[in-house]
């Protein structure tokens, strides 16, 4: 119960009676109504007690423990002065805040005062040899708590007791008290019992107040605890000179953990530098400031220590403490970063014209994004055999990766998912069972953790977009989408551009090649008018060079000019004879060696007037003729490459012909001069054996 100052100003009035025991004051009757007049009057008014009451039951426990001994050692006094009805009357009445009454052993009301007249309903009248059970709720009545209770200050001399209570009107409020046993002798423990005095107030205000405060506990322990924001209550530690220099957390709630990845057990009492070895200084001086000043605080930071990104709202609780509310933002903030970068790289991109450029700068701007250690983007030729590389980005931990690769190089492993559009995503080189077998190779060149997104046009790879790091890390299924997104953004920019620089070349190139094939044409038409005997024999000899001509055209044109396959210029070249397959061996010719334009114009040619001779004169003018064509290359470190033609089966050859037509001319002067195409021919009785020496390579139609 809060008594604090009521209850020593009850102990004074009583002491003075001799209720209570005060120091052996005599019990004087005239002083009587005086002193409780006086007692009265320093009591403090109701309501400043039930303000007091309201800070939500604070008891003052060594008033609760004196109140009940002082009139226990009192009882004999007590219960002569009770006997005395005028002096009780006095001292019941002035206690108007609370009920005091006294029972006999079988608890019948002995005596009333005025304030359990107003509390309780009843005048003394209604109550005195009255059973005070009827105070107590049915509830308990039912329980047999007044017998509990009578029993409890029988037994101790005393009993606190604190329950709902039951008004005359039915209503009830929550009493609390005091059951004193009284003696006859009060110095005398063994003297014989005679009743028992109680007391009561009106506590309800105080306990709906507890409840409510236990409620509110409750309901924010609950949020506490199921709230989706960490929360840290902590205090700042301070160096002797007053520099902040670390923090130490009192109080977690369970997301701290779901939230840093570090438990609460190893949290709680421990500094924040213990906690996260190598934790910024800001973090320290941020909150140090929150203290400080009592002004709250919001950001987003990064936590190195454990790698990720927090919003956080701190404020003050306490001079010294404060509290952080927070959220794991890594994600989010990833998120930001990778729509910023989509942002960038269109900007970067928008005005560029060169494609090296355009990779290069998409390399930079996705590898900066996520944070690897190289980035780069390739363009897989028409022939899928190099993978070239313009331009890359490296954080400078590893080299660049620039230049041309074999394709299968670069894909080993995942041809079959890139070539499907896949992409791929290793984690980890060691661990994945797809590159654990050859994870030495990867980790020698800086690579234990990559990612390859392929740009599908036109139903194959034209490009490949690729991510490596010097570390383990997870590659999320948002990187995957942001890094895909990217990619088809730069293949379609670096597309533009190459389409805008084909237009500027087109008409350039039009223009020369439209010069160059009417110049052909001519020089076809005079050279063949000059050997031709008739009209007849000029048209048939004309056309037939033509379509010669046009058919490589058709195979230049369908690779886009970027260059023919020699076994198909071969073959383009005999259709129109519709030789027996028997006639004509390819075997020694690859079907994948890849030629520049002029190349395969030149070669071209060459095969249309070494057939045409063949069927005049060679091994294609009888049926038991045969001709083999055999390919390879002259180790000369030029890359240079060999056809040769070999006639066998047909009629005997007796020399060179004594006049050199357009084919041969053609075949010694023409396509030298014109491509770089060197030819040797001879005449063997045997049949024409014909040796062309093309023109150095590029690096991509080489196998």
């Amino acid at each position: 119960m809060e008594l604090e100052a009521e209850v020593a100003t009850l102990r004074k009035a009583l002491a003075r009676t001799g209720l209570l025991a005060d120091g052996g004051g005599a019990c004087r009757a005239g002083e009587l109504g005086e002193e409780w007049a006086r007692g009265a009057a320093e009591m403090k008014p109701a309501h400043e007690m039930a303000s007091e009451e309201a800070r939500l039951g604070q008891k003052t426990a060594a008033d609760n423990e004196r109140l009940p001994q002082d009139i226990a050692a009192q009882a004999g006094s007590c219960t002569a002065l009770l006997r005395r009805e005028e002096q009780s009357g006095v001292i019941l009445d002035s206690a108007a805040d609370y009920a005091i009454f006294t029972t006999d052993l079988d608890r019948r009301v002995m005596s009333w005062n005025a304030g359990a007249e107003r509390l309780l309903g009843w005048t003394a009248e209604e109550m005195v040899g009255r059973t005070a059970d009827i105070i107590f709720i049915p509830e308990d009545r039912a329980r047999g708590e007044p017998e509990r209770a009578a029993g409890g200050a029988l037994a101790e001399g005393r009993a606190e007791d604190e329950r709902w209570c039951q008004r005359k009107d039915g209503s009830r409020f929550w009493g609390s008290g005091l059951v004193l046993l009284l003696r006859e002798r009060a110095a005398d423990p063994g003297a014989p019992p005679l009743g028992f005095l109680k007391v009561i107030r009106n506590q309800t205000e105080r306990r709906r107040a507890e409840e409510a405060l236990r409620e509110s506990e409750a309901r924010w322990r609950r949020i506490f605890e199921h709230m989706h924001e960490g929360f840290a209550l902590c205090e700042m530690v301070w160096s002797a000179d007053g520099t902040p220099i670390d923090l130490r957390f009192l109080d977690v709630n369970p997301a701290w953990e779901r939230l840093t990845g570090i438990p609460a057990a190893a949290t709680l009492g421990h500094l924040a530098t213990k906690i996260f070895s190598g934790i910024e200084d800001i973090w320290i001086s941020t909150y140090a400031r929150v203290v400080e000043t009592g002004e709250p605080a919001h950001f987003v930071r990064y936590l190195g220590p454990v790698a990720r990104w927090f919003e956080v709202l701190a404020y003050r609780t306490e001079p010294g403490r404060f509290a952080a509310l927070f959220l794991n933002v890594t994600e989010r903030r990833a998120a930001e970063v990778r729509r910023d970068a989509l942002v960038e790289l269109g900007d970067r991109l928008r005005d560029l014209r060169d494609s090296a450029e355009i990779a290069g700068t998409a390399a930079e701007v996705i590898g900066r994004a996520l944070g690897v250690a190289r980035a780069g983007y390739g363009t897989v030729n028409a022939s899928r055999k190099i993978f070239r590389v313009e331009r890359d980005w490296a954080d400078g931990q590893v080299a660049s990766s620039a230049g041309d690769w074999r394709l299968g190089d670069f894909w080993t492993g995942f041809a079959e998912e890139l070539g499907r559009g896949e992409v791929v995503a290793v984690d980890d080189v060691a661990q994945d069972p797809r590159t654990e077998g050859s994870s030495d190779s990867y980790l020698a060149r800086g690579v234990q953790s990559f990612l390859k997104v392929p740009v599908v046009a036109e139903g194959r790879v034209a490009a490949i977009l690729y991510l490596q790091d010097t570390v383990p890390r997870r590659w999320s299924a948002e990187e995957i989408v942001f890094v895909r997104g990217a990619a088809e953004r730069a293949w379609a920019l670096a597309e533009r551009a190459r389409a805008e620089e084909r237009g500027r070349l087109l008409l350039n190139e039009l223009n020369h090649r439209v010069k160059n094939t009417l110049a052909v044409v001519q020089s076809i038409a005079l050279q063949t008018a000059r050997g031709a005997a008739d009209l007849p024999s000029f048209s048939g000899a004309f056309q037939a060079r033509l379509i010669a001509l046009a058919r490589a055209h058709d195979l230049l044109m369908r690779e886009h000019w970027e260059g023919a396959v020699l076994n198909a210029v071969i073959r383009a070249a005999l259709d129109p004879f519709a030789l027996d397959a028997a006639q004509v061996d390819l075997s020694g010719c690859a079907s994948d060696v890849a030629l520049p334009p002029a190349a395969a114009l030149a070669l071209a040619m060459a095969m249309h007037e070494l057939a045409t001779n063949a069927r005049k004169h060679g091994a294609f003018s009888v049926p038991e003729g045969r001709v083999s064509i055999l390919c390879h290359g002259v180790d000369h470190g030029d890359g240079a490459l060999v056809v040769e033609w070999t006639e066998r089966g047909g009629p005997r050859v007796d020399g060179p012909p004594a006049r050199r037509g357009f084919g041969l001319r053609l075949l010694e002067r023409g396509l030298a001069t014109k491509t770089g195409v060197g030819a040797d021919i001879r005449f063997e009785p045997e049949g024409v054996r014909c040796t062309l020496r093309l023109a150095p390579l590029p690096v991509d139609s080489q196998t």
